[in-house]
């Protein structure tokens, strides 16, 4: 009995372990971060802790990617790295990519790409959420992608930060209208209060 007992706890623990994972950030970032299934996020600093459900934040697939037609389930692990963590005036701004699959059907269309998205997060000294903003930067279902990104060796493109300035063209082609838009994002570390800044 009490080796079936240790048997379950251990699959547990397996379980929950399976479920969350840090996200990629330096070790002097004083908010440590873990992600979770679901679009779920804990933030970390001290004792202090704060859980968000950013899946609405997220335009990938962020719960199970499965094959059509079959039982096959698995949960997604999406990419979640830190761009810029950085305190001003009493507020901890933080900037996060986070790479999701675009369809959770593997074998639909874009099944095999990865959905890019950057989010910026203000928290107070708390480390209560006081505003967020999400902008997708690539999404293959939408036809957009980086048009000035660095060589990236995986579908989990970095995004590169460059004299604390986070700046990204992007391409969105409606072929139906046969038109193009292009856009830009720009983030500066120096005026993290800005958020992210998007413009034409």
């Amino acid at each position: 009995m009490k080796v079936a007992l240790t048997a379950v706890l251990a699959c547990a623990s397996l379980a929950v372990a399976a479920s969350s994972w840090p996200a990629e950030q330096s070790r002097t970032d004083l908010i440590r971060i873990t992600a979770q299934t679901g679009g779920r996020f804990v933030f970390t600093q001290g004792q202090r802790k704060t859980v968000l459900n950013l899946q609405n934040s997220i335009t990938g697939c962020t719960t199970q990617t499965y094959v059509l037609g079959s039982n096959l389930r698995d949960d997604v692990r999406y990419g979640v790295r830190v761009l810029d963590e950085v305190s001003k005036g009493g507020f901890q701004y933080v900037v996060l990519q986070v790479s999701a699959p675009p369809n959770c059907n593997v074998n639909g269309v874009c099944g095999a790409g990865a959905n890019n998205d950057v989010l910026w997060l203000k928290f107070d000294s708390r480390l209560g959420l006081l505003s967020k903003q999400a902008e997708n930067v690539e999404d293959c279902q939408r036809n957009k992608s980086l048009i000035s990104a660095p060589p990236r060796p995986d579908s989990f493109s970095p995004l590169n930060m460059q004299g604390g300035v986070l700046s990204l063209r992007m391409e969105e082609t409606d072929f139906a209208a046969n038109s193009t838009r292009r856009t830009a994002l720009r983030y500066d570390r120096r005026l993290p209060e800005r958020g992210l800044v998007v413009s034409k």
